[in-house]
């Protein structure tokens, strides 16, 4: 009796969209575009994996912070998983990058 009511009240959830699917992604930046919208879309690999990640022009701290970031930084971010994107809602910088084409 308890599961059933539980298993109804979650599918009902499930369908309000309130329990959305979460994603976290560390890793390193590959590529940063621009969007039609003027949104950012930081491309992001760990190993052999790339994962896309919009930061919204609307959150502008996270949209500040991912445009002062460059090719082969570290990140941290945490978002709501979209069809092959990941919408962030939060992004950490983990470790600047040691190399430059100065320094050669």
């Amino acid at each position: 009796m308890f599961d059933d009511r539980l298993l109804r009240i979650l599918d009902e959830e499930v369908a309000k969209e309130k329990l959305r699917k979460r994603a976290k992604v560390t890793g390193i930046v590959k590529e940063k575009k621009r969007t039609k919208n003027n949104n950012l879309i930081l491309i992001i690999q760990k190993s052999k994996y790339e994962t896309a990640v919009l930061v919204n022009k609307n959150r502008e701290e996270l949209f500040n912070l991912a445009q002062k970031l460059s090719i082969n930084d570290e990140v941290y971010c945490r978002g709501d998983k979209g069809v092959n994107v990941v919408f962030a809602d939060k992004l950490e910088l983990v470790k600047k990058a040691d190399l430059t084409l100065d320094s050669f």
